[in-house]
């Protein structure tokens, strides 16, 4: 069996001589049985197909939709493979340009039977500068991750924003860094599924301002999140609101209910209130609400948004943001006893206490009394505009650091159990690590 699965590997390698870099990425949908493919072209395609097989009495295709934000800066492809066995790893190639394939790739789907240990990486603020070190550990992670066991142990990444940094440069050069990050990106994202949320440096491009690039449009078509709908196929100024896109979404996995949020739309005062995505606050109780009734088999509640809901950044930037999403989000949070918020933004880490209305709950992070919420910002991944080194003080503040670049592991570890670490980049080397139980 394992010889005729070589072979086939062989035959579905035809013609990959002649791929280009597709910007191949994997996303998780919320249901195991499924994996979103995306990637993109120059050229419209005559059909967006992904040929998919785990052995040779299993193999199939599926054609996802195509759509363009600006045709000279190309097209995005999005098809969701469905009725996927559990535990199982696929062999996959999406159709590419001039009617060739791209390489092979593979994935693990998710063992919905593991009650072991698992973990996600956790980043924000990654662009094509200063990013490499973090690269290399991702990619060591991931490739690590082929493993069977190892697979089941690190199911998706999570980049709470900022991706790229395309529009911190002139507007000539915005598709070519966004095309540049997921060539970078390439070893990790063909390979694991990579969940992704807005940040500000996804709204629009660098001057002179492109206005077909405003309002995250890349960001939209570029990713299929879990709410994602279907996109126009043009876009055009009646066709791209009202929907959630990519800006929020939230899934189940394992033990833990993950919710993603756009700090950047969807609130009171927000960056750009006046953007409509569908109603944020409206989904974002009802969401939390169901989650909270399902704690007694997804116990653990982990909300993330690219903006800190707490920081001791002396950004004066940072500093007068903060109050207004803890005006819109907070009390909803502490009602609904989320366990954890995870950002970035701010180009370094910090980590609180329990904290609640500014003040520290409590100093342990054991059998905390669910008065307060623990907040990780991990903003330190590498990007053009370096790393943030000033700081406030705030009794609630327990960890501050900003030399260098660095990323997260989240490891869950049991229904009462997490477990955050943080590493250097560079060195690979543990710097700070907490457990949390309840």
């Amino acid at each position: 069996m394992k010889a005729i699965t070589v072979l086939l590997l062989a035959l579905f390698c035809v013609a990959t001589c002649l791929a280009v870099n597709n910007q191949v990425h994997l996303a998780l949908t919320g249901k195991a049985t499924e994996m979103a493919v995306s990637w993109f072209s120059t050229v419209p395609l005559d059909a967006a197909l992904v040929s998919y097989f785990s052995n040779m009495s299993d193999h199939h295709s599926v054609t996802g939709f195509s759509a363009t934000f600006n045709k000279p800066s190309g097209y995005a492809h999005h098809a969701v493979l469905t009725n996927l066995k559990p535990s199982t790893k696929y062999h996959y190639r999406v159709r590419a340009e001039h009617n060739t394939w791209t390489d092979t790739y593979t994935f693990w789907t998710a063992n919905e039977t593991w009650t072991g240990p698992w973990m996600v990486p956790v980043y924000g603020d990654m662009g094509v500068n200063s990013s490499q070190n973090t690269i290399m550990q991702l990619n060591k992670l991931v490739k690590a991750s082929q493993d069977r066991k190892l697979a089941e142990g690190m199911p998706f990444i999570l980049h709470v924003g900022d991706i790229s940094y395309a529009n911190d440069r002139p507007s000539h050069e915005y598709e070519y860094i966004w095309n540049l990050w997921f060539q970078l990106m390439s070893n990790t994202l063909n390979y694991m599924p990579y969940m992704v949320m807005p940040g500000n440096h996804e709204k629009e491009s660098g001057k002179p301002f492109l206005h077909y690039s405003q309002y995250f449009v890349d960001y939209n078509y570029r990713f299929k999140m879990p709410l994602a709908t279907p996109l126009p196929q043009e876009r055009t100024e009646h066709n791209y609101y009202g929907t959630p896109r990519n800006m929020y979404w939230s899934f189940d996995y394992q033990n833990v209910h993950f919710v993603a949020i756009s700090t950047e739309t969807g609130y009171k005062h927000s960056p750009d209130e006046h953007v409509d995505f569908a109603n944020q606050m409206a989904w974002l109780e009802k969401d939390l609400e169901a989650a909270s009734r399902n704690r007694h088999r997804v116990p653990w509640v982990i909300v993330m948004g690219h903006r800190p809901l707490y920081s001791t950044s002396d950004s004066k930037y940072i500093l007068d943001q903060t109050p207004i999403l803890q005006a819109a989000i907070e009390d909803l949070l502490h009602k609904n006893e989320v366990d954890l918020f995870l950002c970035g933004h701010v180009h370094a880490y910090e980590r609180t206490y329990p904290v609640y209305k500014n003040k520290t709950v409590q100093e342990s992070y054991h059998s905390y009394n669910k008065k307060g919420i623990v907040v990780i910002t991990a903003g330190a991944a590498g990007d053009i505009e370096g790393l943030s080194h000033g700081w406030v003080k705030a009794e609630w503040s327990a960890v501050r650091y900003g030399k260098r670049e660095t990323y997260g592991l989240l490891h869950v570890l049991s229904d009462s159990r997490l477990q955050w670490d943080l590493y250097e980049s560079t060195t690979n080397k543990l710097f700070d690590t907490i457990t949390i139980t309840k």
